[in-house]
Formats: structure tokens, sequence, C-alpha cells
């Protein structure tokens, strides 16, 4: 079962300062030479122990989601210590408007612990640190605690989170790689999805494996991308990471 989840969006601009490296992946490659301008979600997922010998998610979501692109969410920010004004916490995620990226919230000038509204969301992946906050950032649907969606003390990145490919966008799995932690031992072996696109099989003396799949599967617009792993044998420890590229 997965323990915690990191996020990273590459822009356009960060992808095309970056040209050469990412040029080598053939659907990266194939989207700028058409004229798009895709965005990649860099994901790593900590699995902590594998605990199931069939396809079990590896979720690492928080007990409430920001995920409604029929009613989009309101959202509140605010901090439990009244010192915290003008601080700063990102967010990967997207507007109701459509607007998807990186967006910085800043908590009330005078009262940190004053709510401050920032709109609806079709969804949030996750809160990345930006600033440090004296107290716990408070992100939740009314600025009263009444459905709270994450709570980050002191302002820290959070390990719960998902991944999710935006409204009106295209996406795929377009490379990753999945690693055993510790030492390989007789009967152990992993097998994981990424986004029902493609599988891979740690196996003994196989402590890692970088994945290139030669069939991409799309993903579909406000589809939610799911991880999920099982063993074969004994119960071991992985980590997941995927590199997932979106575009319109």
């Amino acid at each position: 079962m997965a323990d915690s989840i990191e996020i990273e969006l590459l822009d356009w601009a960060a992808l095309k300062a970056q040209y050469p490296f990412w040029n080598q992946f053939k659907m990266v490659e194939n989207l700028i030479k058409m004229g798009k301008k895709p965005q990649i979600l860099h994901v790593d997922i900590d699995i902590d122990t594998s605990q199931a010998t069939a396809p079990v998610e590896d979720t690492t979501d928080p007990a409430n989601l920001v995920l409604n692109f029929a009613v989009p969410q309101q959202i509140f920010v605010r901090s439990s210590d009244a010192g915290d004004t003008s601080k700063k916490i990102d967010i990967i995620g997207q507007k109701a408007d459509g607007t998807f990226g990186q967006f910085t919230l800043t908590s009330d000038v005078s009262d940190g612990t004053t709510a401050v509204d920032f709109g609806t969301w079709n969804f949030i992946m996750i809160p990345i640190k930006n600033d440090a906050w004296a107290g716990n950032v408070i992100i939740d649907d009314d600025g009263a605690s009444t459905t709270v969606f994450w709570t980050c003390a002191l302002g820290a990145t959070q390990t719960l989170g998902i991944v999710c490919v935006p409204k009106d966008f295209n996406g795929c799995v377009f490379s990753g790689m999945v690693s055993k932690k510790g030492v390989p031992a007789v009967g152990d072996g992993l097998m994981v999805y990424i986004g029902d696109d493609y599988k891979t099989l740690i196996e003994l003396y196989g402590d890692g494996r970088v994945i290139q799949p030669n069939d991409y599967k799309h993903l579909y617009s406000g589809e939610q991308i799911i991880f999920a792993s099982f063993f074969t044998a004994n119960v071991i420890a992985a980590s997941i990471e995927a590199y997932i590229v979106i575009w319109t």
C-alpha cells in the first residue's frame, strides 16, 4: 500500500528549455512536431509494503477529494496561526474555467486565520511547499472546516494527492520506472499497473526497470490515473516513478 506521493509539473516553458532531453521520448517528440505545447507530470509513489496478490490501488488519496467536473469545488485557504499573513502555498490543479497549472495561493494580509476565497476548481492534485508557515495551512470548502481537503503542517508539501488528466486535455504515460527497495531475495516479485496503460514485473535480481511502452493508451479528459500493484510471493517495498504527458 502506498504511503506517499510526490507530483511535479513541467509546463511547456520548462519542457521547451530542456528540449534536447525530452525529445528522446518519441511521444513527446511527435507532439512537439505537431505544433502542440505539451506538459509533463512527474509522479513518484512510495509503496511501504505490498499487501495483496491481486491488483489493488496504491491509493494516496486524501480522505476528501477536490475532484468534480460537473459541480466544481469551492476552495478556501487559511492558517491556524494569526501571524501567517501573506504566506504562500502552491497547488497543482485545474480551475473551473479550465485553466490548468501550478498556482500560488496567498493567505490574508492582516490575519492568517481569516479564510481567503480562491474560487471553484475541477480538481486539485496536491499542495506544494512555498513559504514556511508558523501554523497549519487548512484547505477546505467554506473557511470553517466543514470539509477539510488538506491540512499542511507548517506549509509542508503533502504526501497525499491524486493524478488526473485536466478537462479538455489528452494524456498518456510515456515512460516510468519501478524499483524494489532493499536487497532482492528468493520469491521477490511485484506487478505494477500505471493508469491501466502498461504493466511491469520486478523479479528476483531485477531491482529496477525503465519502461517505455510501444503501445500508448490514450488517457481521457478528466480521467483519474490509478496506480495499482500486487506482490507475487514475498511482501516487499518498492517505488513507482511515472512520466505522463498531457496536451490540448
